[in-house]
């Protein structure tokens, strides 16, 4: 039969050296150039060709041996093989096999096959070999046509582009230069095919690629180098001649340009030009290169040098040497510019020479009216104008506080006044509101509801953190609830069961010291499945009633929480709830009562605590049949009397909480409807809940009493002046050229608005701000260090300047305050290094007056009654710590004088974290040394300091002596960490990242040390020393002070 000759071109045979026929037909689809779609044309006649040929050349064999095609096959030494014209058997063999092989031939029955059909097929193919001859012919005119054409175009368009001179040389050049390239790649491939054709074709070829050749416009081209590479120079040069610090934006733009040129004379680079040219385009490439590198990498350096060394008189009246790191930050003139100090680096020190530099420099010279510096206190106010005056003569910069600067946009955008203390105005209203409210009723409810949960263990983790539902539980299973005697429960329940009883009295009886928590209760023995004897441990003993309360921790449908392990927890804890239910049923006299509630029933009704009451009511009832019983709230006054300790501390903090709370939501911007949208729809703890409803109370009622006298306070300045500068769009509309910010680290999301504001609306104008975010510690106040940390984020491209050498501390002290700070997360990484290279260790003096682990454990067993035990514990607390305090007192009095002897008393400063009542170790050591004082300076600043302050640690920011002294380096309500503070119940005021208080309170540590320039004392309690004194241990030479009489536990 006759092969399918369609089948037969698509197949992948290979046919000498040729590609397979399959892949040449899928190239022709592919290319879009004429000149190759014809020469692979050429390749597939020449393939069908010879492919034809081998195949007439078997079917005559075949005739001609007159055997059937498996005697072709096998007979490898036919006495025919003469006649196969000259073609290799093997070949040939192969050729057939492959086509029976694949099913294109049937095998021929045995005999001889008939001359007739076989001489039919090869006339047949020799037909095809004359056609494709003239199909080939006609292929090789028409790539011949296509060659001719390509030259006549190419001639053309180099003519139109070299007689055109508004050409775009790397536009328009570019594009005739990939025409060219591109014609000569195809005809390169003509060339590479040259066994395809006869001679003279093979000329016509190689004459058509050098006329295109010789074409490429290379003058023309190599002009436009020459102007790129010259101008490029020219705009280096005109840097170097304005003499200006080149700013992010222009720099980018200026490389941009660059990249272009680079660009376009890159594509310049190919083989098809000859090797001169080329040359050329490389030389002009690295020329351009280089500038462009010098303007990236040196420039800007450059520049800074020249002006340290022209400004250097400049520089000098400092009082102190700058060092280069200082010269380099004052400078630096970008758009942004931020610059990262460390303590004791001369921070506002480069804020002032700055502005200085700025007024004083030439060519570029800034007028004193068009700068503006802003700082945080008019102390820092009055420090920067000072400065600027007596070393400099300059008097007329604005430097401002930001509230000063707010109520100016105020007055110019508005007409609304200021109230008459609006520093004080919060505080004071809050004072005189909070003494009227405390006297109604639901306020002094809404009081208790918060004192109930005020010392709950803080809600750390957010709800995204636990990745199962079992995680969650676990968590809040750890939390401890703390009641309103200080006794810690295991659960919201628990908590508010007790609290119910110490709330209330019971027909004119309290409940303070009649209420026991898990007391042990030996008349109810039991075995478990182990055989072990358990004496149960009630939730809750009345024992003047002999009541017992139990509060089953099942939910609505019987199960316990996911936190109870086992592998069944629902099963055993019933078991256990089942013993002890059991002995009281089992009792032979009705002695002891139980009342019961669940998990399920406090937390799906909102009346849970009329339901105690109504079945402890019921108990009582049937205990007393005759007897009358009612439960009735203690007075407000008496209940805040009775409570421990700690809870009454919060309550003597709630109206400063509440100034506090007011203060962070105008910093936030926040009225009193968006906190109330905020605690209604977002989650918060309890405590947050209890407190939030109190303060939004108060800030409405203050909000509305600004209202009715048209007033502002202090946090209104900013606000108001923001939606002044954005609504109002000539307001400072191009007023500064430069804003200067110090202490930047304590900026707050209010003030950070406002700057914002003046900069959209002062497009030129440059701003440099200037902190240190190890030493952000007012975020209690509503600073926000994320806005320091991710300067990029609120400013773009910024260039950032660092002040690493501090020249306050010896080295020691230096080393300590980067490990203090090694051990926060929130923190941009900085060298902090120390000028002078003295080292001492710093001091520690650990009182033994305390109540260790041990010994509360010793009470707790002697007085097996956990209520009495507590009780106990308490007063042993309270004894101690006074005797701590006459201790650190006493010592730190006469260590004082000691270093007397030796330093003034202004070289002396003691610290302490919170400022303490009457019975602080403030007041002992007042009471010790009169040349003490809690005042921060004398009355009169031209006498010398008459005596040895004693300030909190945020009150010493900036400051520094020879000694400072650190109280109270302890845990605890006023110690390192202060607990004192509660920030959780300021977060629904804030937006944004959540406060991070144990991190702040390591930056007030921080501040604390390094307010010290050579020795640094701390004084602590043995059994209570802070985490923070753990975290320098390698710093520290520790010393324990002597008991003065043993102490009794």
């Amino acid at each position: 039969m006759k092969p399918n000759t369609d089948k037969v071109f698509t197949k992948p045979i290979k046919t000498g050296k040729h590609v397979p026929i399959s892949e040449l037909l899928i190239e022709i689809k592919e290319t879009s150039s004429n000149i190759e779609k014809q020469l692979i044309k050429l390749k597939i006649l020449k393939c069908v060709k010879e492919f034809n040929g081998k195949l007439i050349a078997a079917w005559f064999a075949a005739l001609l041996s007159g055997e059937n095609w498996t005697y072709i096959r096998d007979y490898k030494d036919s006495k025919y093989y003469g006649n196969l014209r000259g073609l290799e058997y093997e070949r040939v063999y192969g050729i057939i096999k492959k086509f029976i092989d694949e099913g294109y031939l049937n095998e021929v029955e045995e005999g001889k096959i008939k001359l007739l059909k076989i001489s039919e097929k090869a006339l047949d193919y020799d037909r095809n070999i004359k056609n494709l001859r003239i199909r080939k012919d006609e292929a090789i005119n028409n790539l011949k046509n296509e060659i001719q054409k390509s030259v006549e175009e190419a001639e053309k368009s180099y003519s139109n582009f070299k007689q055109d001179n508004t050409v775009n040389i790397y536009s328009n050049g570019d594009r005739i230069i990939n025409e060219f390239n591109k014609t000569l790649t195809n005809i390169s491939k003509v060339k590479s095919n040259n066994n395809l054709f006869e001679t003279d074709f093979n000329e016509f070829v190689e004459e058509s690629y050098n006329k295109i050749h010789k074409g490429l416009p290379v003058e023309k081209l190599k002009k436009a180098v020459e102007e790129t590479v010259e101008e490029a120079k020219g705009k280096y040069n005109e840097l170097k001649e304005n003499d200006n610090y080149l700013i992010y934006s222009v720099k980018n733009s200026l490389l941009s340009e660059f990249d272009e040129s680079l660009k376009n004379i890159k594509k310049l680079h190919t083989k098809e030009f000859e090797k001169d040219f080329t040359t050329f385009v490389e030389e002009s490439y690295r020329k351009i290169k280089h500038i462009r590198q010098k303007i990236d990498e040196d420039y800007n350096k450059k520049f800074v040098e020249k002006r340290k060394r022209k400004y250097d008189n400049l520089f000098k009246k400092s009082p102190f040497p700058l060092d280069d790191y200082q010269k380099n930050a004052i400078i630096t003139d970008d758009k942004h510019n931020l610059v990262v100090a460390g303590a004791g680096s001369g921070k506002t020190e480069v804020l002032t020479t700055r502005i200085a530099y700025l007024i004083k420099r030439k060519a570029d010279t800034i007028e004193p009216s068009r700068i503006l510096a802003l700082a945080f206190n008019t102390k820092a106010v009055d420090e920067i104008r000072d400065r600027l005056n007596e070393r400099y003569g300059i008097s007329d910069v604005e430097v401002k506080t930001f509230h000063k600067f707010g109520n100016e946009v105020n007055k110019s955008g508005s007409n609304r006044k200021i109230c008459e203390n609006p520093i004080k105005e919060p505080q004071n209203f809050v004072s005189n509101f909070y003494k009227e409210a405390i006297k109604e009723k639901d306020f002094q409810e809404d009081i208790i509801r918060y004192i109930k949960v005020c010392n709950d263990d803080p809600i750390t983790e957010k709800e995204a953190k636990f990745e199962t539902k079992e995680e969650r539980y676990k968590y809040y299973c750890k939390l401890k609830y703390t009641t309103l005697d200080g006794e810690k429960v295991r659960s919201h329940g628990e908590r508010a069961i007790k609290n119910f009883f110490l709330s209330h009295k019971l027909n004119g009886k309290d409940f303070f010291k009649k209420i026991f928590y898990e007391k042990r209760a030996n008349w109810m023995k039991y075995e478990d499945e182990d055989g072990q004897v358990k004496p149960p441990e009630p939730d809750f003993w009345l024992p003047e009633h002999c009541i017992y309360i139990e509060h089953w921790a099942l939910d609505s449908n019987g199960e316990v929480p996911d936190c109870f392990e086992g592998e069944n927890p629902t099963e055993e804890y019933k078991k256990n709830m089942s013993l002890k239910q059991n002995k009281f049923a089992e009792q032979e006299k009705e002695k002891y009562f139980l009342v019961e509630t669940t998990y399920g029933e406090f937390k799906d009704n909102k009346d849970f605590l009329k339901i105690l009451e109504d079945r402890v009511l019921d108990a009582l009832k049937k205990k007393y049949p005759n007897k009358k019983f009612e439960f009735e709230p203690i007075e407000y006054e008496e209940l805040v009397r009775k409570v421990w300790d700690e809870c009454g501390e919060k309550i003597k903090r709630i109206e400063r909480d509440i100034s506090d709370f007011i203060r962070i939501a105008k910093t936030y911007n926040l009225k009193p409807e968006n906190i109330e949208k905020r605690l209604s729809n977002e989650e918060w703890s309890l405590k947050q809940q209890a407190f939030g409803k109190i303060a939004l109370k108060v800030y409405k009622a203050y909000e509305k009493e600004l209202k009715s006298r048209n007033e502002i306070d202090f946090g209104d300045m900013i606000n108001l002046a923001i939606d002044d500068l954005n609504d109002n769009e000539e307001l400072y509309k191009d007023s500064f050229d430069h804003v200067l910010i110090d202490e930047y680290q304590d900026i707050s999301d209010q003030r950070y608005k406002l700057i914002k504001a003046l900069m959209d609306k002062n497009p030129n104008c440059k701003l440099f701000c200037v902190g240190d975010d190890w030493q952000s510690i007012q975020g209690f106040t509503g600073s926000k260090l994320d806005l320091f940390i991710n300067f990029g984020n609120c400013f773009d491209h910024p260039e950032r300047t660092d002040l690493p050498i501090n020249y306050r501390s010896i080295k020691s002290i230096v080393d300590t305050g980067a490990d203090i700070i090694k051990h926060n997360e929130n923190q941009l990484k900085k060298e902090a290094i120390a000028d002078n290279k003295e080292e001492r260790k710093i001091k520690v003096y650990s009182s033994p007056y305390g109540l260790s682990e041990k010994n509360k454990e010793r009470l707790r067993k002697k007085y097996k009654d956990r209520s009495r035990s507590e009780e106990k514990i308490r007063k042993t607390k309270e004894r101690l710590r006074k005797k701590y305090r006459q201790q650190i007192a006493k010592h730190c009095v006469n260590l004082v004088d000691e270093y007397l002897k030796i330093y003034k008393p202004e070289d002396i400063m003691i610290l302490s974290r919170a400022e303490k009542g009457k019975e602080g170790l403030w007041s002992e050591i007042l009471k010790k040394d009169s040349i003490m004082s809690d005042k921060d300076s004398p009355p009169n600043k031209d006498i010398p300091y008459p005596h040895i302050p004693l300030r909190t640690i945020h009150s010493s920011k900036g400051l520094q002596a020879r000694v400072v002294f650190i109280l109270d380096v302890t845990k605890g309500l006023y110690g390192f960490p202060c607990e004192i503070e509660d920030a959780e119940i300021l977060e629904p005021a804030k937006l944004g990242v959540q406060y991070n208080k144990l991190e702040e309170e390591r930056r007030l540590f921080y501040v604390a040390v390094t307010r010290a320039k050579e020795d640094v004392v701390i004084y602590t309690q043995k059994h209570a020393k802070s985490e923070f004194l753990k975290e320098i241990e390698d710093h520290i030479d520790g010393g324990e002070l002597p008991v003065d009489n043993e102490i009794k536990i």
